[in-house]
């Protein structure tokens, strides 16, 4: 298949986080789930072999996307494909020896598990 430049990929994540930063501030859920596709676009060409740090950027933007929409649903399955991605993202990032964002991913991840347990046990 035909190489997408680096640039539009860059792109891609960056419209990602606008509509993200939109879909918080809104009570449906139209951009978020807009924001989640354009992530995956964007990861499509930000690949982990490829370029590892921005992949881990777009994961953990992914993430995020991914956490905001599940907080909205119930269920736990959008929770668990963000633990996923903030964890790829965070293990990425400390093999690069970034470490600065640690605690930020530590209390994601604790939110994350702490939703998914309420929902377990309401189940």
């Amino acid at each position: 298949r035909e190489r997408v430049p680096l640039g539009w990929a860059s792109t891609q994540n960056n419209l990602g986080r606008a509509l993200w930063a939109i879909g918080q501030r809104e009570s449906g859920s139209e951009h978020l789930v807009e924001a989640i596709a354009v992530y995956r676009d964007a990861l499509e060409e930000r690949r982990r072999e490829r370029v590892p740090l921005d992949w881990a950027r777009s994961r953990s933007d992914l993430g995020n996307a991914l956490m905001t929409l599940a907080q909205r649903e119930s269920g736990i399955l959008r929770l668990q494909e963000a633990r996923r991605c903030l964890e790829d993202a965070w293990r990425t990032f400390n093999k690069a020896g970034i470490s600065q964002h640690d605690a930020d991913f530590r209390q994601r991840l604790e939110a994350i598990d702490g939703i998914i347990r309420e929902r377990r046990s309401d189940d």
